[in-house]
């Protein structure tokens, strides 16, 4: 870059001689025109050659500088998930905002790439082109260029405190744009959930709240860029009149020759260009340091206590037979917790048989099993194996011998195949398969398009997921295993059937199960009782005590659909939805629309259209300034080429010419400052208003939307909070570069032709070239900057995946699996980034090459056309200084379009956004729902018929002219076999999807024709597995509430009818304490869940599996509160049950058999057990 910068002052060097030789030429130097215009031939040749060679540094150079860019991108992103997924769970549960603050740290990696790649190349050859232009200025006249640069310093302050006001509000809007990424992170990960609950409109306007902040913050940080700007741009301007005053006197005495005069100046002039794009530069990279910043606090790790200063891996690797496992009196408490969690628990666990974890909602059950993996240490006491303590172990090396299978087992968005081998080495796909048959997933998984290729998702059902879960640790096959209610949404043949491989895989292995299901131990088991953290007892389970005890009443037949639960991510929720996923559009490659086509689709959303006309108009008179100034330029040096030739010095027409130069300068300042601030500004506001619209829109759309491409949670987050300010250049930088473009060019080409067509025509006929050049690289580096962003979303949502489910990535100890997955991502992004580093380093090169033979075109034929007496010399300066101004700004709108084609991308999907139709089940309806009419049936199913898509051209029927009723006051279950249509049922009856024939009514009124809040306040859901933001207890059990007022006793009354309320009050701030789900178990969890539904006081509440996470002492006071509580305080309130649990069937007046989508059955428990049919052959 230093090499290519050394082009400038080279060519003013040459630029000079060439005026030099005029000078000789006019006052009779030379024999001849002949050897005037050889001479003249050579200088302006090799201002063409140095161009020339010029581009190839340039292009070599910038080439360069973009893969040092990626490569500290790559080093960033590598570095982040290596340092996250070393941390340890305790950190990920201490750490705010986590998903919300990863979304903001990608936009940041993004900034300081930028930073450390086109712009610290733009710094170093500004920097490299203003040293050696100051060498070639003090060359020349040292002098002249003291006077020229005395206003250096002003330049230095204003850049230092414009500078540091830039990094504080960049600081202050990376960090507001953090929190709204936290609400859309929630809003999209959880939409179900949102939509459900009324959520989606209180967080719609926490968002805009956050996002009107976060422009403040911009708009500040707009204010200090321009006026700092501004200020070099006016001083950088200046630096011609305060040197053309001193210049003049100095030839005038003879102590200058007006080369030497044109030389420094030049190099002045130029130098003074370079200090503003440096300038700018710096500005860019104050906002780099304030990414840097942010991404250093983020990476703030702290160092984890019982790590050695040497890795354990490293000392030793120990072989375990895992033949015993030691609880010494162990006692753990979270935090600052006074309370522990677990308090002197001891035991001795063998490999002779299964041991069982049991116990009550809050007792520490999965506490301990996160202690045995080392997620957490111990606060006292002794865990070891075989003797050996693991507080010697690694995380990694604890992972390696012991497998932890847990009841939300996690599934990646890979194919079946990767998703069973995560954490194995090596393994066939005959092993692979071996494994699904293990698990009783054969059947499911041959039955893909693509069998265990298929690539799936998290839209399995929660079974399907499970048993997953169970294929992975067959396939590790680890000393130890640990299974954490991993068979709890599994269906009861299923479930003994994977007992009974379970047992036999496991034979004289450490097996330890965590389960509320006391029917699943057998005779022989030993039984670990836990009670508030402690040891209640530990004892061989003799005979069949707790079979007894439960007498079948918590078996579990459920198919596959039963746990699927409505609460999935994404609206898959058939059972075989899981078809191969790549088929479709989504294989389709995005097309980028033109900047004029994003801007006409996103044209009604810009509020501020007066303003940006104005700043637009603004732009248009700056570019109209220019070439007015490069004229009047032009006079004072023709008042230099005056005093050379000694003639008559125009002293009146030279104070003329520098006052209009000096009021056109500040006029010109304050023009540019206020048309960029007016963009600035007005952009913000557009994008703010994109933003907001985006989200509603997003809102407006049902579950389906969020399995397209481009549509992932993450990807949508990363358009909305990072893309969009890529958007925010087109209106800011683009439009007002092309309209100053068009201005200047056309009237500089128009006055150039006025002032003297001859050398106006030849400069035109480069015109063409520029923009060709520019067109040709704008249209290139649009597609490789397309695939490039591609690549980074890919490798975005790569990282947030491993993050977003870090237990189990610890729990197999993947974590140099998923940091070698990073890696082949990553050389994917950077065989793109190389191709697109070469595109965009040839532009910026042809751009300057293009220049430089244009200038020494213009230059040789404007002084031979001066030798021949057809130009008078002020003719030609005029016309030449025209042009030359007016082909470097036209080359300057290249620097510009690496940002334009980011921005192009971006307003491409956010078109794509604004065009989508709002979903009729989200937004269709108006009517109310009023309390004096009231109907016999709350809820009815009229011949109503659903079919899922499984593919492009095959539909799944799921609900077949389905009909039943639920009445006032009615309490009712819905059971049925695999594939019978309870989750489509629940879903249909939240409103989250529409049938495809009938009618679901809702008051006697098809549900499609009341309102949605109005249907939702009414019918509520409560879901299999909770779900809560990062937030207050009082805050989520609001969470959507309407009411301008809710009395904290009816809130404490509902807790307690769900028997949570002693667990609050006994937090340290009660209902204002923050949720932390380190101190409260799942069934705790499940308790806020139920009483978040309960304080809405709906007219209906379906219940799908509530207790499948609770002990049976609050499963009963559950049951019981559904059965009578619930009635006795609101005897009208309607009640739906999908469950699976018998002991709660039992106590259900009314139960609905499901088969082949349709109500096979319908009766109560006794009647239905009675008769032979498809309820008794599922509980058989």
């Amino acid at each position: 870059m230093v090499i290519a910068s050394a082009g400038s002052p080279l060519q003013t060097q040459i630029y000079g001689k060439a005026f030099d030789k005029l000078t000789k030429y006019i006052t009779g130097g030379y024999d001849g025109m002949g050897d005037f215009v050889a001479d003249i031939r050579l200088l302006c040749g090799l201002i063409m050659v140095v161009g020339v060679v010029r581009m190839f540094f340039t292009w070599l150079s910038i080439h360069l500088w973009l893969l040092i860019g990626e490569r500290q991108q790559e080093r960033a992103r590598s570095r982040l998930l290596s340092n996250l997924l070393d941390q340890n769970l305790e950190w990920y549960e201490q750490k705010e905002n986590l998903m919300g603050s990863m979304a903001q740290v990608n936009r940041c990696i993004e900034e300081v790439r930028v930073a450390l790649s086109e712009n610290i190349a733009l710094l170093v050859q500004g920097s490299s082109s203003i040293v050696l232009l100051l060498v070639s200025a003090f060359i020349s006249s040292w002098s002249l260029t003291l006077v020229i640069m005395a206003s250096a310093p002003l330049m230095a302050l204003s850049s230092i405190i414009f500078g540091r006001l830039t990094f504080r509000f960049a600081n202050e809007e990376n960090n507001l744009s953090a929190k709204a990424s936290k609400i859309l992170d929630w809003s999209f990960v959880s939409g179900n959930l949102v939509r459900l609950l009324n959520g989606k409109y209180r967080d719609s306007v926490s968002f805009n709240q956050i996002v009107d902040k976060s422009a403040k913050a911009f708009i500040k940080m707009s204010l200090s860029i321009g006026s700092n700007q501004s200020i070099l741009r006016v001083l950088s301007f200046l630096i011609f009149v305060q040197g053309f005053w001193f210049g003049a006197y100095m030839v005038s005495i003879g102590k200058l020759r007006v080369g030497q005069v044109l030389t420094a100046f030049s190099s002045c002039l130029i130098l003074g260009t370079h200090v503003s794009t440096v300038a700018n530069v710096l500005a860019l990279l104050n906002k780099g340091q304030a990414a840097a910043s942010t991404i250093a606090e983020f990476m703030e790790f702290e160092e984890d206590e019982n790590k050695s200063i040497q890795d354990p891996e490293v000392i030793f690797d120990p072989i375990l037979s895992g033949k015993l496992l030691q609880l010494e009196g162990v006692c753990f408490n979270y935090g600052a917790s006074e309370k522990p969690n677990i308090s002197n628990v001891s035991a001795e666990i063998s490999n002779e048989h299964f041991t069982f974890i049991v116990g009550p909602s809050g007792c520490g059950k999965s506490t301990l099993v996160s202690l045995l993996m080392k997620f957490y240490s111990p606060s006292s006491g002794r865990i070891s194996i075989d003797g050996l303590d693991i507080s010697s172990l690694s995380e990694t090396q604890v992972s390696s011998f012991i497998t932890l299978v847990e009841s939300n087992a996690l599934v990646f968005d890979k194919s079946v195949y990767e998703n069973i081998a995560l954490g194995s080495r090596e393994i066939s796909e005959e092993k692979a398969m071996g494994a699904c048959d293990f698990a009783e997933l054969g059947t499911f998984v041959r039955s893909l398009e693509n069998g265990i290729h298929s690539k799936i998702s998290s839209s399995l059902s929660g079974g399907q997921m499970q048993r997953i879960g169970i294929a992975r640790a067959y396939l590790k096959n680890s000393p130890i295993l640990i299974l954490d209610e991993a068979l709890s949404a599994v269906d009861q043949i299923t479930r003994q059937k994977l007992y009974e491989n379970i047992r036999k895989w496991r034979k004289d292995r450490l097996t330890i199960i965590v389960s509320h299901e006391l029917s699943d131990i057998a005779d022989g088991d030993y039984v670990l009782s836990l009670m508030n953290g402690e040891v209640e007892k530990y004892k061989q389970q003799k005979g069949d005590t707790f079979g007894k005890q439960k007498t079948g009443s918590l078996e579990k037949f459920s198919s596959l659909e039963d746990s699927e639960s409505i609460f999935t991510d994404g609206l898959n929720y058939g059972p075989n939805k899981a078809k191969d996923l790549e088929h479709g559009s989504n294989s389709d490659e995005l097309q980028i629309l033109s900047v004029f086509a994003v801007l006409k689709h996103c044209y009604h959303s810009i509020q501020s259209k007066l303003l940006i006309m104005i700043g637009l108009l603004l732009s248009l008179l700056s570019g109209i300034i220019t070439p007015v100034l490069s004229f009047c330029f032009s006079k004072l040096l023709s008042n230099v080429v005056d005093q050379s030739t000694k003639l008559t010095s125009k002293e009146k027409g030279a104070f003329f010419w520098s006052s209009i130069v000096i009021g056109l300068i500040v006029f010109d300042g304050a023009i540019y400052f206020t048309s960029h601030f007016l963009l600035a500004f007005s952009s913000e506001r557009w994008v703010v208003d994109l933003r907001k619209k985006a989200l509603v829109i997003i809102n407006d759309q049902d579950m389906s939307f969020f399995s397209r491409k481009y549509s992932k949670p993450a990807e949508l987050t990363a358009l909305l909070m990072n893309d969009a300010r890529d958007l925010r250049n087109l209106v800011s930088e683009f439009l007002s570069a092309v309209l100053s473009l068009i201005a200047l060019t056309l009237l500089g080409l128009i006055w150039s032709i006025v002032s003297g067509w001859k050398l106006a025509l030849v400069g035109t006929a480069f015109v063409p070239l520029i923009l060709l050049v520019t067109v040709s690289y704008g249209l290139f580096l649009s597609k490789f900057e397309t695939r490039y962003k591609d690549k980074v979303g890919e490798v975005e949502k790569f990282n947030h995946n491993a993050v977003s489910g870090v237990k189990t990535v610890k729990a197999f100890g993947v974590e140099n699996d998923f940091q070698a997955g990073l890696k082949t991502k990553l050389s994917e992004l950077s065989s793109v980034a190389k191709l697109r580093a070469c595109i965009t380093g040839l532009g910026f090169a042809l751009s300057e090459m293009c220049v430089s033979i244009a200038t020494g075109a213009i230059l040789y034929y404007g002084l031979y056309l001066v030798a021949s007496m057809e130009y008078s010399y002020e003719s030609m300066l005029q016309v030449l200084t025209l042009l030359t101004f007016t082909m470097a700004s036209a080359s300057t709108l290249m620097s510009s379009l690496p940002e334009i084609a980011r921005g192009q991308r971006a307003g491409t999907l956010f078109a794509q956004l604004l065009s989508l139709t709002a979903s009729p089940i989200e937004t269709s309806g108006t009517d109310q729902i009023h309390k004096h009419i009231q109907s016999e049936n709350v809820m009815s199913f009229e011949n109503v018929s659903f079919r899922y898509q499984e593919s492009d051209s095959v539909q799944k029927k799921v609900l077949q002219d389905l009909s039943f009723s639920i009445k006032r006051g009615e309490v009712v279950g819905i059971v049925g076999a695999s594939g019978s249509g309870k989750s489509t049922i629940a879903s249909l009856m939240g409103r989250l999807m529409d049938c495809d024939r009938g009618l679901v009514k809702y008051e006697s009124k098809p549900v499609k024709t009341l309102d949605p809040l109005c249907y939702r306040r009414n019918v509520a859901v409560v879901p299999q597995r909770p779900k809560f933001f990062e937030g207050s207890i009082w805050e989520n059990l609001l969470y959507g509430v309407d009411k301008a007022f809710i009395d904290k006793a009816f809130v404490v009354e509902c807790l307690k009818l769900c028997n949570i309320w002693d667990l609050v009050s006994s937090m340290q701030h009660g209902l204002d304490t923050v949720l932390d789900e380190r101190t409260v178990s799942s069934g705790q969890l499940q308790r806020l869940c139920i009483a978040r539904v309960l304080i809405r006081e709906p007219k209906m509440i379906v219940f799908d599996e509530c207790t499948s996470n609770l002990d049976q002492a609050n499963a009963d006071i559950i049951t019981d509160l559904i059965i009578s509580k619930l009635h006795q305080s609101n005897p009208a309130l309607a009640i739906v049950v999908i469950t699976h649990d018998v002991e709660m069937m039992s106590h259900l007046p009314r139960l609905l058999v499901l088969k082949d989508g349709e109500v096979n059955q319908d009766g109560d428990f006794e009647t239905l057990s009675s008769q032979m049919g498809e309820f008794k052959r599922l509980t058989t």
